[in-house]
């Protein structure tokens, strides 16, 4: 039988375009996260000193938002504002974004911003203090943007999962029309069948990601290796300038092929400007009572504010250390990438044959992550080891991206079980601004010690800290009955509410359009 690409395409429209928005994603965040900070750091030490005037060496201190600062520090700072703000304008897109069926046009506008960011690029190569100024702004702005995406499209897992159950499980036929039945009562076979849908399009996402990256430095390194000696500095700007171009065309396809989120109730809208913001607030109030969510959030944030910081100090001792050009740049991304692909892959393969809970998964990501602050912690000592040889960065890596793939992939399918039916925004958005409201602090904290001592492993050391307590919370989450039990009653709890709400859907659907879940409410509030 022969392959139709467009048949393909619309078996399952909704997942192939939520993997192509996680492969669009990926082209200028590679580049642009790669390359601008690579050129930050090249020209900060052209138009710097050290701290007595002379060209720079071992350290550099730059001229930065009206004050001389170690160029480390700067770059945590930029880290800590993109995040920072990122997550306080999430907070307001997510707020109303609930409320709005039309959410792929959110995504659609959010990828054209995403490239035009990445379009001026190529014309800042100059060394100078005004392109350097640039840079760093540029680079707060795509954090931001970065943030915003990341959130609203994880919101299509949660949804992609229900319709897959639905269709797999409560399809009845009438006449020749199939119709989709309210929920059934929550069971094992239904838990494993949509656990498996949902693992299945949080890889493929992410598959999709580490491909678009790995295509990214493949044809840097080309150019690379093709340009004259004077232009090498040139090539990752220039394919991010390309890539912010194909980005800005490619929204038109995420436009087309996302579907509509059923929006909760649109009631609040007419009682006042700010009461979705005051709604969207809610559950921070509903995870005092959602005992297992609330751990299982709060471990999830410990770690990603803990790679965001161990990665960036990783990256910072490689170019200190290393000293690497554009091609070793290249390499190191491109190494990267490739192990989030076999990482991905091998995953993917594994899993079915280790019969072991996504929860043991999440506790061997956790684990694997725990090892890089420990090995890199023993560079204080005056030996060779601790992230000062360069085979030493490849192999942290990929232990960082395998662990990543791994927490990742497991996280978005246990959180989006807990997830209430028409409140995927909310919650994913939680998760994301609880991370910008906090992870921050470790930038901020260790800025001042960097530029007092020049010394880039402290920030380990609290990430270390970090890592060992999220570990311990999900052992508990995964071990004790206080959790447990918890989580049995919430899902039991959504799964009554999600039918309440189908039912009320299907009597009302003569006098609406159905595009909004009217009468929806917390679930919270009947318990």
């Amino acid at each position: 039988m022969e392959f139709s690409p467009f048949k393909w395409w619309t078996s399952n429209t909704a997942l192939h375009s939520y993997i192509f928005a996680q492969l669009l994603i990926s082209l200028p965040f590679s580049v642009f996260s790669t390359y601008v900070q690579y050129q930050l750091q090249i020209t900060g030490f052209v138009i710097g000193t050290d701290s007595q005037g002379q060209p720079c060496t071992t350290y550099c201190i730059v001229e930065w938002a009206g004050s001389r600062l170690d160029l480390n520090s700067v770059l945590l700072y930029l880290n800590a504002f993109g995040i920072g703000l990122g997550g306080s304008i999430t907070l307001f897109l997510s707020a109303y974004s609930d409320h709005w069926s039309r959410k792929h046009l959110i995504v659609t506008l959010l990828f054209i911003t995403y490239g035009s960011i990445a379009i001026p690029t190529y014309w800042l190569q100059g060394l100078t203090q005004y392109n350097f100024n640039v840079l760093t702004g540029l680079q707060i702005v795509f954090t931001i943007v970065t943030n915003m995406l990341v959130a609203i499209l994880n919101i299509y897992i949660p949804y992609c999962m229900r319709v897959s159950q639905a269709q797999s499980s409560s399809v009845r036929q009438e006449g020749d029309n199939p119709v989709v039945a309210p929920e059934e009562t929550y069971t094992d076979d239904v838990k494993a069948n949509k656990r498996t849908f949902g693992f299945k399009m949080s890889v493929k996402g992410a598959l999709a990601n580490s491909i678009g990256a790995l295509v990214m430095y493949v044809i840097v390194i080309i150019i690379t290796e093709t340009l004259p000696e004077g232009k090498v500095q040139s090539p990752g700007l220039l394919i991010t300038t390309v890539c912010g171009f194909i980005t800005v065309a490619g929204a038109a396809v995420t436009y087309l092929g996302l579907p509509k989120i059923p929006s909760v109730h649109s009631g609040l809208l007419k009682q006042g400007p700010f009461e979705p913001l005051i709604e969207f607030l809610r559950p921070f109030r509903d995870l005092l009572v959602r005992r297992s969510m609330a751990a299982l959030l709060i471990s999830y944030t410990i770690y990603t504010d803990s790679t965001y910081a161990v990665a960036s100090v990783t990256s910072q001792l490689f170019v200190t250390e290393v000293r690497p050009g554009t091609l070793e740049i290249s390499l190191y991304a491109l190494t990267s990438t490739i192990s989030g692909v076999v990482c991905t892959v091998l995953f993917l393969w594994v899993r079915p044959f280790v019969p072991i809970k996504l929860e043991t998964w999440l506790l061997v990501g956790y684990g694997l992550l725990i090892l890089i602050p420990v090995w890199g912690c023993i560079g204080f000592a005056d030996v060779d080891f601790g992230f000062k040889e360069r085979w030493e960065f490849y192999v942290q890596t990929f232990l960082i991206t395998l662990s990543g793939v791994i927490v990742n992939s497991v996280f978005r399918v246990l959180f989006s079980e807990m997830v209430p039916t028409a409140n995927e925004v909310r919650w994913f958005s939680l998760q994301l601004i609880l991370s910008c409201a906090t992870v921050w602090v470790n930038y901020v904290a260790s800025a001042p010690l960097q530029n007092a001592t020049h010394q880039l492993r402290f920030p380990l050391v609290l990430s270390l800290i970090f890592l060992v307590a999220a570990f311990a919370l999900e052992v508990c989450r995964v071990v004790l009955p206080f959790f447990t039990q918890d989580q049995v009653k919430w899902m039991a709890t959504d799964q009554a509410s999600a039918s309440e709400v189908s039912e009320r859907r299907e009597v009302g659907d003569s006098g609406s359009s159905g595009a909004d879940v009217d009468g929806f409410e917390s679930v919270n509030a009947k318990s």
